[in-house]
């Protein structure tokens, strides 16, 4: 499969919680490797992460994200052992479209490289968003759908 443009109007899910980012885009296949952590960070299940196990997540987070890439060759291998790990699976129809569509989208051995070369640096970005998103909820400025309202 050729490589993906990872834009905003093919992943609206993702485009959105970036869009809190405090932090510059990434562009090619630290752009994929970002959105495919945000969303098995989203889609983890944190009746699993509850309790005393909390505060070892983000940390246990960038060791599933860069254990999963000596699974195989592949992305999908990838998402099949770092989901099976966390554990984490897409939330609704949209996050799981665009997980399809990320794992599909061609550049494996390189997307799988920035995986495995800056598991600790996606994850600190995945958390800022996550942060960012959080206040942005507390603070009214997210709709019912968790989207961004008047800001965009």
């Amino acid at each position: 499969m050729g490589s993906m443009s990872v834009s905003h109007d093919l992943f609206p899910v993702t485009s959105g919680w970036l869009a809190l980012s405090p932090v510059p885009p990434l562009t090619g296949v630290g752009a994929t490797a970002e959105r495919l952590v945000l969303l098995a960070h989203y889609g983890a299940d944190f009746d699993v992460w509850g309790g005393a196990r909390r505060v070892k997540y983000w940390d246990a987070l960038a060791d599933r994200v860069k254990a999963a890439t000596y699974s195989g060759r592949t992305l999908t291998d990838w998402w099949e052992t770092v989901s099976r790990l966390l554990p984490s699976e897409p939330r609704n129809s949209g996050e799981r479209r665009e997980t399809v569509c990320l794992v599909y989208s061609g550049d494996d051995l390189a997307v799988l490289r920035v995986l495995r070369d800056h598991a600790a640096a996606l994850v600190l970005r995945v958390r800022l968003v996550s942060e960012a998103r959080r206040n942005a909820v507390n603070s009214g400025a997210l709709g019912d759908s968790g989207t961004l309202g008047e800001l965009l």
